[in-house]
C-alpha cells in the first residue's frame, strides 16, 4: 500500500497556508503523481483493470468549514486556503448542516476540460479536477489518500460550467459491501442524498448569492454516470499534462512521476519548491461567525426563484408597444383612481394640477409659517388664470421665486423675520399682477434671487450651456517616442507572461502592449512591449537571426527577447491573444527572422544590426554591448537545460512548456 506523508506550511486558516504531499520523503503532487486506479490496498493499476477502485485526496474534512483545494497554478499543486479578497473562505453552517457534510476532495489525474461541452449538461468543465463527497463513517484528515468506489454523482450549472460531485464511499467503510449504486444509498441513508442536493443548492445563500442550480431536475444520476465522467476526465487529464490541450499558463504540470511528460522534473527541482515556503505557525483564529447558525426558508427561496423565471417569461412574451401607439384618448373619462400613461416628451403642464403647496412650521429654521398661493404659477406664465396651478419646471425664474422676496441681502431685525410671511403673499401678488421686475422690497434693500434684465428662457439656456462648453486652451508638447523614424506594423493589446526556468512555470507579467516596428531604410526590425497603464517598457528587443519565436497554440506565441526591467536578461516571453491576432504575430516576426537568417547565412555574421538605438533611454555604445551577448546568452540558457536530463528544457525556446 502507497504510503504519503504530509508537509504544512504557514498558518491554518491562513491566506499563505500550504500542504504539500510527499511519498518517500520526496514532494508529489496530489493532482498529478497520485495514481487515479488503484486496487483496495492503494496499489496503482491500469486503467483498463476493472478493479472499480479509484484513489481521492481529502482536501476538507467531515464537519470543518475552511474551504480548502488543490492549488492549480502552484508548482506540485499543494493543497492550500482558499481566499477571495485578500480574505479566507469558509463555508456558513446552513441548518441543519454542520460545515461540509463529508469527507470531500478531488481526483487525482483528472482534469475538467473547460473547451469540453458535457453532452449531459450542455455546459463546459469548471477548470478543475473532479470533486468527491465521500460519505463513510470515518473522519479524515486533510491531506489523505483514501481507496474509494463511486456510486453516483450530483451536477451543479454555475455560469455555464457543470461541476460535477461524485458520490463515493471509503473500500474499508462497513457500509462498503452493500453500497454499490445509488439507490443503494437511499435505503442504508435515507435522506442523505437529497440533503446533499439542497447542501449543494442552498450553501452561498448567506453570502447574498441566489441558489445554485442543479442539473437533472436536481436528481443524483447513478454509478454508470458518474465512471463515465471519471473516465472522461482522466483523458482530459492526460492531454493536459502530455501538453497536448490547449491549457493555457493558469495550470501548473511540474510533476515528479509522470513518464514521457515535458513538466516532468527531478528531485532537486521539487525540494526547491518547498525551500521557498514560509515556516509553519501555529493556526489563525478563525471568525465568531463560522459557529453561527444559518437559517434559510427553502420554500420561499424556491417560490421566490419560481416568482422570477415566471416575470422573465411574462417580459419576454410581452409584445412590444412604441411611443407613437400610446396616444391620450378624449373620450376617455379621467378617473383620479386609475394609473395615468406618461410618454417622455409630452407637455409636462397638462399635468400639473393642484400644485398647492404650503411650506409648514420651521422654513428656514426661524419657526415662521409661509405658504405660497394658491393662484400657481403655471398660470401666471400662461397668461390664464383658468390654466392648471403649480410651479413648472425649466419656467422663467422672474417668475418663480424660490427665495421670496423680502430676504434681504442686508443683516435683518427679528422684526424683519416676523414680516416674513407678509412680504411673500405681498410678493406673489405682485407677481400675478406683472410686477416682477422689482429687484428692491421698497425700502432700498436688494433683493436676493431678484433679475435685474429680462431674459427669456431660451437666453438664459444658452448662456449656461456656453458657459459649460468652454474649455481651456492648453499648450501642445511635441512628444518623443523614439519610433518616429519607424513603421510599425501591428499594435496589438496581449496578455503578457515570463518562463520561470527554476520552477517551470509561466508567472503573468499582465496586460501589456505589443508593437512590431520596422526602420524606415528596411535595416532592422524591433519588437517592443509597454505594460498597459504605466507604459512600462518590458522588452526592446531588435530581431536577430538566432531569435526564436514558436506558436504553441492556437492563441499563445512564445519568443525569446532581453528584458529591459532586467538589465536586459534574455528570457523567454509568452503572449495571449485572439487566434487572429497570434497568427498575424507569429507570423509577421516569424518572417524578419527569416530573413535575418537567409542574410546571416551569406555574410557569415548572426548578430542584429545596432545601427539604431534600442531605447531613447540606452546610448549606440550600450546596445552593441547587450547584443554581443545575445548569442552567448542563448547557448549558456541551453546549456543549462541539457544538464538535468529528466528536467523540462526551461531554457530551450522549442520546450512546449506553455499553454
Amino acid at each position: 500500500m502507497a504510503q504519503y506523508q504530509k508537509a504544512e506550511f504557514g498558518g491554518l486558516y491562513h491566506e499563505d497556508y500550504r500542504l504539500f504531499l510527499m511519498q518517500d520523503q520526496m514532494p508529489i503532487s496530489p493532482f498529478h503523481d497520485i495514481p487515479l486506479f488503484v486496487d483496495k490496498d492503494g496499489k496503482a493499476v491500469e486503467a483498463n483493470a476493472n478493479t472499480g477502485i479509484f484513489n481521492m485526496v481529502v482536501e476538507i474534512p467531515r464537519w470543518t468549514n475552511a474551504k480548502m483545494e488543490i492549488s492549480r497554478d502552484e508548482p506540485l499543486n499543494p493543497i492550500k486556503q482558499d481566499s477571495k479578497k485578500n480574505k479566507p473562505r469558509f463555508v456558513h453552517n446552513v441548518f441543519p448542516h454542520k460545515g461540509y457534510i463529508w469527507n470531500y476532495g478531488a481526483f487525482p489525474q483528472t482534469w475538467e476540460d473547460p473547451e469540453h461541452v458535457s453532452p449531459e449538461t450542455g455546459c463546459k468543465g469548471d477548470r478543475d479536477p473532479l470533486d468527491v463527497c465521500e460519505i463513510g463513517h470515518r473522519i479524515a484528515e486533510r491531506g489523505d489518500v483514501l481507496q474509494v468506489k463511486p456510486l453516483g454523482v450530483i451536477a451543479l450549472c454555475d455560469e455555464g460550467e457543470t461541476d460535477w460531485k461524485v458520490i463515493v464511499i471509503d473500500v474499508h467503510d462497513p457500509l462498503a459491501a452493500t453500497l454499490n449504486d445509488i439507490d443503494d444509498v437511499e435505503k442504508e441513508m435515507p435522506g442523505l442524498i437529497q440533503e446533499s442536493v439542497d447542501w449543494f443548492r442552498y450553501y452561498k445563500i448567506p453570502d447574498g448569492k441566489p441558489p445554485n442550480t442543479i442539473a437533472f431536475d436536481g436528481q443524483a444520476k447513478g454509478r454508470d454516470v458518474a465512471l463515465k465522467v471519471l473516465y472522461e476526465t482522466h483523458e482530459h487529464w492526460k492531454k493536459l499534462v502530455m501538453e497536448t490541450s490547449d491549457r493555457g499558463p493558469d495550470w501548473s504540470c511540474l510533476n515528479t512521476c509522470c513518464e514521457g511528460s515535458p513538466f516532468l522534473t527531478s528531485e532537486k527541482k521539487a525540494i526547491e519548491v518547498l525551500a521557498m515556503q514560509p515556516a509553519k505557525r501555529q493556526e489563525e483564529e478563525s471568525s465568531p461567525e463560522i459557529d453561527t447558525w444559518q437559517f434559510i426558508d427553502r420554500k420561499s427561496v424556491e417560490e421566490k426563484k419560481t416568482d422570477e423565471s415566471d416575470e422573465q417569461n411574462i417580459v419576454s412574451d410581452t409584445p412590444e408597444t412604441s411611443v407613437a401607439e400610446v396616444k391620450d384618448d378624449p373620450g376617455k373619462s379621467s378617473d383620479a383612481s386609475e394609473p395615468s400613461s406618461f410618454v417622455f416628451g409630452q407637455n409636462l403642464s397638462s399635468r400639473v394640477a393642484n400644485a398647492s403647496n404650503p411650506i409648514g412650521p420651521g422654513f428656514g429654521g426661524f419657526g415662521i409659517t409661509a405658504s405660497i398661493p394658491s393662484a400657481g404659477f403655471g398660470s401666471l406664465a400662461a397668461g390664464n388664470s383658468s390654466a392648471p396651478s403649480g410651479f413648472l419646471f425649466a419656467q422663467a425664474l422672474k417668475q418663480a421665486p424660490i427665495v421670496p422676496a423680502g430676504f434681504s441681502t442686508k443683516p435683518s431685525s427679528s422684526q424683519a423675520l416676523l414680516d416674513f410671511s407678509s412680504k411673500t403673499e405681498s410678493t406673489a401678488k405682485s407677481l400675478q399682477n406683472g410686477e416682477g421686475e422689482k429687484t428692491d422690497d421698497g425700502d432700498g434693500n436688494e433683493v436676493f434671487g431678484a433679475i435685474e434684465e429680462k431674459e427669456t428662457l431660451e437666453e438664459s439656456a444658452k448662456r449656461e450651456y456656453d458657459a459649460k462648453q468652454a474649455k481651456p486652451q492648453l499648450e501642445e508638447f511635441n512628444v518623443t517616442t523614439g519610433e518616429e523614424q519607424e513603421k510599425n506594423i501591428f499594435d496589438m493589446n496581449v496578455k503578457l507572461h515570463v518562463f520561470d526556468k527554476d520552477l517551470h512555470v509561466w508567472k503573468e507579467r499582465g496586460r501589456a502592449q505589443a508593437r512590431l516596428n520596422d526602420a524606415d531604410d528596411r535595416t532592422y526590425s524591433r519588437l517592443v512591449i509597454r505594460m498597459a497603464g504605466t507604459l512600462r517598457i518590458i522588452t526592446n528587443t531588435k530581431f536577430w537571426a538566432e531569435m526564436s519565436i514558436k506558436k504553441q497554440s492556437e492563441k499563445n506565441v512564445s519568443f525569446c527577447a532581453f528584458d529591459s526591467t532586467d538589465d536586459n536578461t534574455l528570457k523567454i516571453y509568452l503572449i495571449s491573444c485572439s487566434e487572429e491576432n497570434a497568427e498575424y504575430f507569429f507570423r509577421e516576426c516569424k518572417t524578419r527572422i527569416d530573413r535575418l537568417k537567409k542574410e546571416a547565412g551569406s555574410t557569415g555574421d548572426r548578430l542584429p544590426s545596432q545601427k539604431t538605438e534600442l531605447s531613447p533611454s540606452k546610448t549606440d555604445h550600450e546596445d552593441d554591448d547587450a547584443s554581443s551577448c545575445a548569442v552567448h546568452r542563448i547557448k549558456k540558457l541551453k546549456l543549462e537545460s541539457s544538464s538535468d536530463a529528466t528536467t523540462t528544457p526551461t531554457g530551450s525556446f522549442d520546450a512546449t512548456t506553455s499553454s
